[in-house]
């Protein structure tokens, strides 16, 4: 538990330092993703246990995608994180992907609370939160720039009182040296 908090310290203290740097900086690479989706399952198992959040991810057992591992990995880790501190004992999140000739698709559902409609609109802007006692409203704002650096898009695809389902979408590309995100 201890090793798990003081990861995601330094995760946040890490964003807030990009954030103020206003810079990202992006890796790409060929990603075996089924060692990807493994790295997030073993990741995020111990957290859902302890949150009592049923976890459930649905991914390639092969294949090959070209993006920044930690980045996104570190985008993956936001959309989860925020589901876990806002999910009661007992609900779901599922994480699942879908490869189609030109894009990688993940999407990260919930069955929580929903999106307020009142910062929906807003939802990416920085230091825009809601729902979390803990968190720097930052997370949702650096994946969007981290995904938006891959050539990618993420949006809410849905969102009611049955809960909601970011849609990431990374376009197929080539490894290159590192590019700066928006910023």
């Amino acid at each position: 538990i201890l090793d798990g908090e003081l990861s995601r310290c330094n995760n946040m203290l890490e964003e807030l330092l990009e954030f103020a740097a206003g810079k990202r900086k992006v890796k790409l690479q060929e990603v075996s993703l089924k060692s990807f989706f493994d790295t997030i399952h073993l990741s995020l198992d111990t957290q859902a246990e302890r949150h009592g959040i049923q976890l459930e991810l649905s991914y390639p057992e092969k294949g090959l995608w070209v993006f920044d591992h930690d980045r996104m990995l570190r985008v993956l880790f936001n959309l989860a994180n925020n589901a876990f501190a806002i999910l009661k004992e007992g609900q779901k999140l599922k994480i699942s992907t879908k490869i189609n000739k030109f894009n990688l698709e993940i999407r990260v559902t919930d069955n929580g609370p929903g999106i307020p409609s009142a910062i929906e609109h807003r939802l990416f802007e920085p230091f825009v939160t809601f729902g979390k006692s803990k968190g720097t409203g930052l997370g949702l704002n650096i994946a969007r720039d981290i995904v938006a650096a891959h050539g990618g898009t993420i949006e809410v695809e849905e969102s009611s009182d049955q809960g909601t389902t970011f849609l990431i979408k990374l376009p197929k590309s080539t490894p290159q040296k590192s590019k700066d995100s928006p910023s």
